[in-house]
């Protein structure tokens, strides 16, 4: 999840039927209309103290989860395979939801070496955790710099719909992870989750990957490994939202309840 910049979320009601086209591929994805407002936290005095810091490394030292629930089982399980150790490791957004800075804390708590990515600096009480924006990182990797591997756990599907102060761009996700090749050495991993079901947009909130737009999102790119992942999850109808549940409120998928598996990614370059 990614912390926003200032700018205004474009509204369902000011997309012109041409560029809802763009966004569904020419109806090969649904589209839901579900607006969402920036999120209302001060950017510019964003910070983590050493006890939020402390707490969110012990809970991730101890193997809990975190908002996202099962998709966290997935990341430990990925990381004992896949080690960070002594990783320079490159977070894609922070995602503080009432657990601190839980990714960079999980990289921390697996001898990894965290700096975020993010459009709005954070400041930290822990030396090790560092941030950069964007413009930041293009300077870094013009320079030669290179990140050993990369976390992007739950981001991607927002890219181009403008919630989290990006441009409206139809194929933001597409561009973003073309970039984060560029971020990569060699041979290096990138932890990518997403949300998985019938291809929808659901407007402003987030994208869901089926069989169309999932091969285009993972295009140049080679599947390594997965947790959590089955090919029939691409047909799912998970609906517009996190954990779908039926009239009764019981959850219609309840032995895999959450939908974004992890995949473990290399450059095919």
């Amino acid at each position: 999840m990614k912390i926003t910049s200032k700018r205004n979320p474009v509204k369902s009601s000011q997309l012109t039927q041409a560029i809802r086209n763009e966004f569904t591929m020419n109806g090969q994805a649904q589209f839901w209309e579900n607006d969402h407002p920036m999120d209302s936290r001060p950017q510019n005095t964003l910070k983590y103290s050493k006890a939020e810091i402390d707490k969110a490394i012990a809970m991730t030292s101890m193997f809990e989860l975190g908002h996202y629930g099962a998709v966290d089982t997935w990341i430990y399980l990925a990381l004992e395979r896949y080690s960070l150790k002594e990783l320079q490791v490159g977070v894609i957004g922070s995602a503080d939801q009432g657990f601190g800075p839980w990714y960079e804390a999980m990289v921390l708590s697996q001898g990894g070496i965290p700096t975020v990515i993010e459009y709005n600096k954070i400041k930290y009480a822990h030396n090790s955790i560092g941030c950069l924006t964007p413009t930041e990182t293009e300077k870094k990797l013009a320079n030669g710099y290179k990140f050993d591997a990369l976390l992007c756990i739950s981001s991607i599907e927002h890219d181009g719909l403008t919630r989290y102060g990006d441009p409206l761009n139809p194929n933001g996700d597409l561009v973003a992870m073309h970039k984060l090749k560029s971020y990569l050495k060699p041979r290096g991993n990138l932890f990518l989750t997403c949300p998985i079901g019938i291809d929808s947009v659901i407007w402003n909130y987030h994208r869901i990957y089926g069989r169309a737009r999932f091969e285009l999102l993972l295009s140049g790119w080679d599947i390594i490994d997965t947790f959590g992942f089955s090919d029939s999850h691409l047909d799912r109808d998970v609906g517009s939202g996190w954990k779908q549940q039926n009239a009764k409120g019981e959850l219609v998928f309840p032995n895999y309840p959450s939908y974004e598996p992890l995949f473990v990614l290399q450059s095919s370059d």
